[in-house]
């Protein structure tokens, strides 16, 4: 039964994404490149709206069946829902970063609320607060999780290849610890992804938009917030599974932040981007990055075997990809292009 659900589930969307696209074409839902995209042509963007769609879908029908509680719907329905939202009017008609950051915001605290009601917010140490502590951070990191997916899909394929791995390996780990719906949606979601990335492959001929990528962000999160109900290290496993994109994009944020550049304005100075500006292949970067978050998953698997304690996890995680940072910038130094940057200004001075 879910294994020919999965299968009507990616041929629709595979067909609806492609339909999309035309009606892109056609009516100019087009991201016309500048200095600091990726791409070359206009493309076609908007398309994680089908996936979204396809996905919410099957929320609503999960609850319908009543396989999944009111509070649960609410969680992964109305909250990404209300997320889709936003990311279409910004995709439409870009929203200022001050009411994409407040509607953000009023998520986070619709998620802090939710978690606090099922008792899902986790215990930290006395010294920070304890659940004040906890709901703090959960806020920041609900914030977090919806922009690093928009800052990350900078590449066609990248964003939807990291959310399927991802999915899969979480959506295992749920479904051996009990939380045998939960990891059916993760999968489903997974398999909605997949038929997005055959049109989003490189090279794309459209891409997933704010539509997408801040409602996969979010989904993220919630999964990971979640799963603590039968995975008591759920939070190191999903934070090792999505180390990827974490640590690209705050490193090179703090970057940015300390040698006074403008963090938040775009730029094209993420490590896969400099990767391609070396001259690697978009479909050999995505290629790797599958390869590396797959590497993630197994030392996810280790901690959730107990086979790795999650403080070793977390440890082997940041020293690997610390290691890959550390190659890429032997292959295209960020500050290098900031120095150019800042030499072109003071020249354009004189």
């Amino acid at each position: 039964m879910f294994i020919c659900f999965a299968i009507l589930l990616f041929l629709l969307s595979v067909t609806l994404v492609k339909l999309f696209q035309q009606a892109g074409v056609k009516n100019g839902w087009l991201d016309i490149p500048c200095a600091r995209s990726s791409h070359e042509v206009p493309t076609v963007r908007g398309g994680g709206l089908v996936f979204m769609a396809l996905w919410l879908g099957t929320v609503a029908l999960a609850w319908q069946q009543q396989w999944i509680s009111v509070s649960l719907w609410r969680l992964l329905f109305l909250l990404p829902l209300s997320m889709a939202i936003m990311g279409y009017w910004d995709d439409r008609h870009s929203l200022s970063a001050r009411c994409r950051l407040a509607i953000q915001a009023m998520v986070a605290l619709w998620v802090m609320a939710e978690m606090a009601y099922q008792g899902l917010i986790p215990i930290w140490p006395v010294w920070v607060g304890a659940d004040i502590g906890a709901t703090v951070v959960l806020g920041i990191t609900v914030v977090w999780f919806i922009n690093l997916f928009n800052f990350m899909d900078g590449l066609d394929g990248f964003a939807g290849a990291q959310a399927v791995v991802v999915l899969g390996f979480g959506g295992y780990m749920l479904f051996a610890s009990g939380s045998v719906i939960l990891a059916y949606l993760a999968w489903l979601l997974a398999v909605s992804v997949s038929g997005f990335l055959v049109w989003n492959w490189p090279k794309a001929s459209i891409f997933m938009g704010d539509v997408g990528s801040m409602a996969l962000g979010l989904v993220l999160v919630l999964f990971a917030y979640l799963g603590q109900a039968t995975i008591p290290q759920s939070l190191v496993i999903w934070c090792i599974l999505t180390a990827l994109f974490w640590f690209d994009a705050t490193l090179t944020l703090l970057r940015r932040y300390m040698h006074a550049e403008a963090w938040m304005r775009p730029h094209k100075q993420h490590a896969y981007q400099r990767l391609q500006q070396s001259g690697y292949r978009v479909s050999s970067i995505v290629l790797g990055s599958i390869a590396l978050n797959s590497v993630l998953g197994t030392l996810a698997l280790g901690v959730y075997y107990h086979y790795l304690s999650p403080l070793s996890g977390l440890f082997f995680t940041l020293g690997g990809l610390s290691l890959v940072y550390t190659w890429v910038e032997s292959k295209k130094p960020m500050l290098f292009q900031e120095t150019v940057s800042t030499t072109i200004q003071n020249a354009g001075r004189i």
